[in-house]
């Protein structure tokens, strides 16, 4: 999967090439933990979209889905796990998808 990223196909295209979801793929090459705990820092461990103190746990979100700044640091943000699902539609088939991509 790392070096499809490398040779700069997206996470969707990885996913189905690999057979698995595009949550998955993006949660395994997810940013280094010093991108991460630059995150957490920068929204004091709070969801950016309700507030609620999630401090690591957290999740990292990528603001906009698609462009040249896809990883870009400015383009991540912190969300709680109610936030980035609705972020992502809400659909439970997706959400089911991520939480087993994670076991």
């Amino acid at each position: 999967m790392f070096q499809l990223r490398l040779d700069g196909y997206s996470y969707a295209y990885i996913a189905k090439e690999v057979g698995v979801s595009r949550q998955y793929v993006q949660q395994v090459l997810a940013p280094p933990k010093e991108i991460r705990d630059h995150i957490v820092d920068k929204y004091n461990g709070r969801c950016l979209d309700c507030g609620l103190y999630v401090g690591a746990s957290g999740q990292v979100h990528h603001d906009k889905d698609t462009g040249e700044d896809f990883n870009d640091i400015e383009n991540l943000v912190l969300l709680c796990v109610s936030c980035h699902r609705k972020n992502h539609g809400g659909s439970v088939e997706v959400w089911k998808n991520y939480i087993k991509g994670m076991r």
